[in-house]
């Protein structure tokens, strides 16, 4: 992850022309043959909203996006569409993450009453044709922006999320969950070198 992390990071300071380079067009999606989710490539600053695709209601409004750039990693986009040639390094994380979420599985479905041999027939089609993102978030004026917000409430599409935080150099904690049944938001620090699991 350093290695990929390292590339990004430098990605991410480039100017925004440069980026630009990296946006898939509709007809590359297509070329690629990829899942209709539309998220492929580089997605720069605030150009797609989480709240409209799967928000929860009109909690917050999030009219200029999400504030922060995506890179979506998907196996059949060459590499010369990475930005910094990254696509080994992500393609060796990604396959890293892959086998930690069918050891995920054998410990967390028997706790949900699936029995072993259905624990085995569900590892067996953990699929390689999913999506790993690596998003940014830069540096963020609230009163300026009208919202402290930079990605509105929602829950993901997948039985769970594995989700690798940078801590800020700032100390600022940006993700925040609801455990428990609780009403309130609770701040999740990012630690360094650890993985969050997000169930559900």
């Amino acid at each position: 992850f350093e290695a990929l992390w390292t590339k990004l990071n430098a990605f991410s300071n480039e100017p925004e022309h440069a980026q630009k380079k990296f946006i898939l067009s509709t007809d590359e999606e297509e070329r690629y043959k990829l899942p209709p989710f539309g998220i492929f490539g580089f997605k720069e600053f605030q150009s797609e909203n989480t709240g409209d695709a799967v928000g929860k209601g009109n909690q917050v409004s999030m009219k200029n996006g999400d504030c922060c750039s995506k890179l979506t990693f998907h196996k059949r986009v060459p590499a010369e569409r990475f930005p910094g040639g990254c696509k080994a390094e992500m393609k060796a994380y990604f396959d890293s993450l892959l086998e930690i979420s069918k050891h995920i599985l054998e410990f967390t479905l028997p706790s949900l009453g699936f029995s072993n041999e259905d624990v085995a027939k569900l590892k067996n089609h953990v699929s390689d044709d999913v999506i790993l993102r690596y998003l940014t978030y830069p540096s963020y004026h609230a009163k300026a922006n009208g919202s402290s917000v930079r990605m509105a409430p929602h829950t993901d599409l997948t039985f769970f999320t594995l989700l690798n935080q940078t801590p800020a150099e700032n100390g600022f904690v940006s993700m925040q969950a609801k455990l428990g049944g609780q009403q309130e938001w609770v701040p999740i620090p990012a630690i360094r070198g650890t993985i969050l699991v997000q169930m559900g």
